[in-house]
């Protein structure tokens, strides 16, 4: 349900899963991949401004975590720069 929810821009459901992101503590790599998972669903919704914050938390949490060439941090790039050239 909750993916499901994030996919079709249920924003309550997109809210919940940030509470249960960050539950797990704001550094944590989970959160990073519900950031980015996020960020992706903002992304889609249109919602640009909070696509880029959202993806930007993701890499900056997967670079500290894994570096820069690790497959994670360059999706979490990838989106990020996809959000900013949707301004």
């Amino acid at each position: 349900e909750l993916l499901f929810g994030v996919l079709n821009g249920d924003r309550q459901v997109l809210a919940r899963a940030l509470g249960e992101a960050e539950g797990m503590g704001e550094r944590h790599p989970s959160v990073a991949r519900d950031l980015n998972n996020l960020g992706f669903a903002y992304k889609s919704l249109g919602e640009v401004a909070k696509a880029i914050e959202f993806c930007e938390a993701a890499y900056g949490i997967w670079l500290e975590f894994f570096g820069g060439d690790h497959p994670h941090t360059q999706i979490a790039g990838r989106n990020l720069a996809m959000a900013k050239q949707a301004l």
